[in-house]
């Protein structure tokens, strides 16, 4: 399962809806898979990627039931709540083979931690890179009582692409360029609201965990 990211002409509006310009030229990725320890909530979720020379652009589109968002700051536990998620190894090839666990609920609150696989280590990201990391939302930043009805929410962010510089070494001469090829699974989860219910891009088999990079999908540069 392959995944195409074109380039963006001019950086996305992170507030716009989600088949509007220019993310109506991106693919869209839809999550299909869904854990047999979940619930029967199969929210319809999807996914739009665009890059330019300065950042990653994540938008994705939840069609969901049962939504809350009790944590709001720096690296809570997101997980718990309404909450999507991209895992991106960048250099999958390399002697730097690490990825990223970009977690962001409902309310915009992120956790992103950086983990080496044969390490068996991850360190937080820390706020002087998350402070860079734009994040827009459409409900509200704090949802103590879980709203128990269709619901249609949109996150969307930017990753700057020095952020994975940082840790991974640069992509590419040129940044991200077209034929570079990188390793990604999208998520969908929420651990508190009940039912409980984990989503995937990727199959993931075995024991439920998102952490599990040998699933990964190839993402390829356009």
């Amino acid at each position: 399962m392959h995944y195409h990211i074109h380039r963006a002409l001019v950086p996305p509006d992170l507030s716009a809806d989600f088949d509007t310009a220019p993310w109506a030229d991106a693919e869209t990725l839809e999550i299909t898979h869904w854990h047999e320890r979940g619930s029967d909530h199969k929210p319809r979720v999807r996914a739009k990627v665009l890059y330019d020379d300065d950042a990653l652009y994540l938008h994705f589109h939840v069609e969901d039931r049962y939504v809350l968002a009790r944590r709001q700051g720096y690296q809570d536990h997101v997980c718990r709540d309404s909450c999507v998620e991209f895992f991106v190894q960048p250099r999958p090839d390399t002697t730097r083979p690490g990825y990223f666990n970009f977690e962001v609920n409902c309310g915009g609150a992120i956790l992103l931690a950086y983990a080496v696989p044969a390490q068996a280590s991850s360190q937080p990201v820390s706020d002087d890179w998350l402070d860079r990391i734009t994040i827009a939302h459409t409900l509200p930043a704090r949802i103590d009582k879980e709203i128990d009805q269709p619901t249609t929410w949109r996150v969307a962010y930017s990753i700057p692409i020095a952020l994975l510089d940082h840790y991974t070494g640069r992509l590419d001469d040129r940044s991200p360029a077209p034929d570079l090829t990188c390793r990604a699974n999208c998520y969908k989860g929420a651990d508190e609201p009940p039912p409980p219910h984990g989503g995937m891009w990727r199959n993931v088999e075995g024991k439920l965990s998102f952490h599990k990079p040998e699933y990964f999908g190839d993402i390829h540069f356009t």
